[in-house]
């Protein structure tokens, strides 16, 4: 059977999460502290659909000073200035904007509803009843 471990490094300015399957590393996370934490995996927003593109099936959301793409199906195409609650799937990342899906309608202006999970709630999701390794070891890890 395979053994997953997890390890946690907290340092000066920079939280990092590794997970092991088997001894060989599968996942590296990391949370510098002034990430902006509006666009963080996982986090719930407001957003405002600012630019719908129906030729490419996805939609700008304005998160509130921060842009995201929502890939949308033909049949649930949002309208322009709808104000939906999002989720982020996926972090901003060299030139490419975060990706949000749709979690349903929303009203207001654009905001964040829950900040994402910190690394140590992302870590216990990746195995149960596993407990997570700190200190040098995970400094090690990491």
């Amino acid at each position: 059977m395979s053994e997953r471990r997890l390890y946690l490094d907290r340092g000066i300015g920079e939280t990092r999460g590794v997970v092991t399957l088997d001894g060989r590393p599968e996942r590296l996370l990391i949370a510098r502290d002034g990430d902006d934490s509006i666009a963080r995996l996982g986090a719930r927003l407001v957003g405002r659909v600012r630019k719908v593109e129906p030729a490419f099936a996805s939609a700008f959301v304005d998160l509130g000073g921060v842009e995201a793409l929502m890939s949308f199906k033909p049949e649930a195409r949002p309208v322009e200035g709808q104000a939906l609650e999002v989720e982020i799937r996926t972090e901003a990342r060299a030139g490419k904007l975060a990706t949000v899906r749709a979690l349903g309608p929303a009203q207001g202006a654009p905001r964040l509803l829950s900040a994402a999970p910190d690394i140590a709630e992302q870590l216990a999701g990746f195995a149960r009843n596993v407990q997570v390794i700190e200190g040098r070891e995970a400094r090690r890890a990491a």
